[in-house]
């Protein structure tokens, strides 16, 4: 983890910490000593962090794409009875998706890692 990475983990964890504490204490010293405690505990791994959002329509085509078939966007129009355009716009979005959450997704590779690494494909064996 880098030190941006860090820094923003700690911004998030004051930030939760301190939205618990204001609804659970009345008193100021409850409300310190609650935020003490949350940022006592060790930090969390990067894998608690929630995975992209992907719609169901978006996974099933960048999955498909992303495939070692490697299908062509024509392909997957005609798979799923779909226009060309509607597989490129959920392609498009998937990636962008993926990419908000620092995954690298240029390629097939890079998307089919990304997807890996995002928890929504699980590795052949």
């Amino acid at each position: 983890m880098n030190s941006e990475d860090t820094t923003i983990e700690s911004r998030l964890r004051l930030e939760g910490a301190s939205f618990v504490a204001r609804r659970t204490t009345t008193t100021w010293e409850q409300f310190l000593g609650t935020l003490r405690a949350a940022l006592a505990s060790p930090p969390s791994s990067s894998n608690d962090f929630p995975r992209p959002g992907l719609t169901d329509r978006e996974l099933q085509i960048a999955a498909l794409f992303a495939s070692r078939a490697a299908p062509t966007t024509q392909q997957i129009a005609e798979l799923l009875a779909l226009g060309t355009g509607t597989v490129r716009t959920h392609l498009k979005r998937a990636r962008h998706r993926l990419g908000a959450h620092g995954l690298v997704v240029s390629s097939r590779e890079e998307l089919r890692s990304g997807l890996l690494a995002a928890g929504y494909l699980v590795e052949e064996v």
